[in-house]
Order: structure tokens, then sequence, then C-alpha cells
């Protein structure tokens, strides 16, 4: 389980609790971002950290950039997370930052390969007037699969549910439904397709 924020990690674990399931045991969980009381946590919560300096330093200098040059052409920058493997994925304590914890980490996350692909969506972009929202996305759910969308705002993950879902309808790429190339028009033609549409989760799961 990859839980978004800080908040919702703290419920996640009191609803695990709740459910008397054991993490890593039952159901291995990782955070976003890397707040000083993960490690506290029971288990330890593993987490992902964003290099926030190096985001908060290129989002000054794009601004200032546009400042200078209000004709610049928008740029995109991709950042690396850190894994930082603790308790709640597996990794042993006394193995929490060495490389042999992050590849136990790693492996615990991941389940046997599946390779029936419920949902593709290729190259998918979409723009609100001359705001670009999406540019070239790409999306594969797998059957049996459970995704989060995750990112900073205005990063793209409403609209991108909101088109899988059929709420936006004039966007350009490719959708492809158990291996049929679709354009729904509405969310009602989701639900004849046997697709449950959604305008307010990023996170989706179909067996």
């Amino acid at each position: 389980m990859v839980v978004a924020n800080n908040l919702m990690a703290l419920g996640a674990l009191t609803a695990v609790h709740e459910l008397r399931l054991s993490i890593p045991d039952d159901i291995a969980m990782v955070g976003l971002d890397d707040p000083s009381w993960a490690s506290h946590l029971n288990p330890p919560l593993t987490t992902l950290a964003q290099p926030i300096t190096s985001m908060a330093r290129s989002a000054i200098d794009l601004l200032l950039q546009r400042i200078g040059d209000g004709h610049l052409e928008p740029q995109r920058r991709t950042f690396d997370f850190a894994l930082r493997p603790r308790g709640s994925c597996g990794a042993s304590t006394a193995t929490d930052r060495t490389l042999a914890a992050s590849q136990h980490c790693g492996e615990s996350m991941m389940s046997e390969p599946v390779t029936d692909v419920l949902l593709s969506m290729r190259g998918i972009a979409k723009s609100f007037g001359g705001i670009r929202a999406l540019q070239d996305a790409d999306f594969e759910l797998r059957r049996g699969e459970v995704h989060a969308l995750l990112g900073q705002n205005g990063a793209g993950k409403s609209t991108l549910v909101n088109i899988m879902s059929g709420v936006y309808v004039d966007y350009e790429g490719d959708i492809e439904l158990d291996g049929t190339p679709v354009s729904f028009r509405a969310p009602r033609r989701h639900r004849q397709r046997g697709w449950p549409p959604s305008t307010r989760s990023s996170t989706w799961s179909r067996r």
C-alpha cells in the first residue's frame, strides 16, 4: 500500500490496526515524504522522500526565467525520490538504510507479474485554454492491481482520472479497455462497459 500523504498514512495505520491486521506481515505500507516522526511509529514507516529543496529551487529558477522572457516554452523537470526503507515494508531495523534493505522493500512491494492489461492509456494530453494540464501521459492497469496517482498540485492527477472516467471527452491520445480501443463520451458509457467511473479518487482496483 502506497499512501499519498502523512495524514493518510496515520489514518491507514489506524485502520489496519483496527482490522487486527499486521504490518508488514499482512500489508506492506509506504508513505510519501519523510516526516521526522516516520521512524518512531510502530512499525517504523517506510517512506519515499521528495527532494523538496531541489524542487523549490527549480521552481524559482523557472519562475525567474519566465519573468525575464514571457515567451519561453513550458518546461518539464523530473526529480528522483529517495527510498527510506523501514519496518512497515519488512526491512529489519538493523539494515534500514542499507542497500540490502532497499532491495528487500522493493521486492516486498512487488506482486507476481500479471500480464492481463485491463486499461491502457497512451500519449494522453489535455489543455484548458492555453494551459497544458497533461502532456504525453501513459497509464496502464492490470487486473488485480491497485494504483495510486501521486503528484504535486497541478500535476494532472484529477485531469487524468476525469479522462478515464468519461468526464473530459476532448483529449489527445489513445485509450484501450480490455484490448479494445474506446472513446467514452459520458460516465454512463463506462457503467455499460463495466468500468466504474469516479471523479473524486485517484486509486483504482479491478479484479
